[in-house]
């Protein structure tokens, strides 16, 4: 249990999991109060690697989503004003169309 590093609320947690999944059956029930504990580490095993596949997903979600914003962030201040993004001459003749060009250039520029 040490080596696992939970805390007492979720050692806790883990006691009363295995008490109830190992209470549901009743063959289980006697062979343990016979003194047979074949169940149990089956029983822990599963519940354990459940666990570990939980705290591994919510894990790599939170990964996920630290580098999702450091991709749209800047890497430091700017000293100065930014580099203007390119925007093709050909757009130069219509307002709509410099202001979509414009609006991909910035979106792209991240």
């Amino acid at each position: 249990m040490k080596e696992l590093n939970l805390t007492k609320a979720e050692v806790k947690a883990l006691r009363a999991r295995l008490d109830s999944e190992l209470s549901a059956d009743p063959a289980v029930v006697q062979r343990v109060s016979k003194g047979n504990f074949v169940d149990v580490p089956v029983t822990f095993k599963r519940i354990a690697e459940e666990w570990a596949s939980d705290k591994k997903a919510a894990t790599e979600a939170d990964k996920a989503a630290r580098e999702k914003i450091a991709a749209g962030s800047l890497a430091g201040f700017q000293s100065g004003p930014g580099e203007m993004p390119e925007i093709p001459a050909s757009t130069y003749d219509s307002w709509d169309a410099t202001e979509d060009a414009f609006a991909k250039a910035l979106a792209g520029a991240r």
